[in-house]
């Protein structure tokens, strides 16, 4: 459930403050969303690719490879504040988003080996719903984090970016 709660967590980061991040890394808002499409972007693919490991490999060795994808993705991201280079943020978002299938197809996985009929349901109900808590969480962290770049932003008189899009 961890996995998929932080799964959530790492997508919903950018979105939220799109605008801020294109203002502050100087790009288009366009490379901004695509932090987020990204993620619908490379589901499909990465599911087929998915299965297919889940059918060839160790359960706990598919779960292992999308952990540390998920963590080499966050590095990346990471990379952003020490080089102050936008990219690095979306080459993270795609690392994340490869391994987002990974994690999610764990569910039924791990709930149909674990447990038994009588419990099968409500496992996978939790651990489906650390999927929106996770993002919930994230969405309201963010909140907190840039509450006050708004004010920052009218001072310095980069409150008319959307007309200037």
């Amino acid at each position: 459930m961890g996995l998929v709660l932080n799964n959530s967590m790492i997508p919903m980061t950018v979105s939220p403050v799109a605008l801020n991040v294109a203002t502050t890394y100087d790009v288009n808002i366009i490379w901004v969303h695509l932090c987020s499409f990204g993620f619908c972007l490379m589901y499909v693919p990465m599911n087929f690719a998915v299965i297919w490991m889940y059918k060839t490999f160790p359960r706990h060795q598919c779960l292992r490879v999308g952990a540390v994808l998920q963590l080499i993705g966050v590095w990346l991201r990471y990379m952003t504040v020490l080089t102050g280079d936008y990219w690095y943020i979306l080459a993270g978002q795609f690392v994340v988003a490869i391994a987002q299938p990974m994690i999610m197809n764990a569910i039924s996985i791990i709930a149909n080996v674990w447990f038994g009929d009588k419990q099968r349901a409500l496992a996978t109900s939790l651990a489906g719903l650390s999927n929106p808590v996770g993002g919930l969480i994230s969405l309201v962290t963010i909140g907190v984090v840039f509450s006050g770049y708004q004010h920052t932003m009218e001072e310095t008189g980069v409150d008319d970016l959307p007309e200037r899009l």
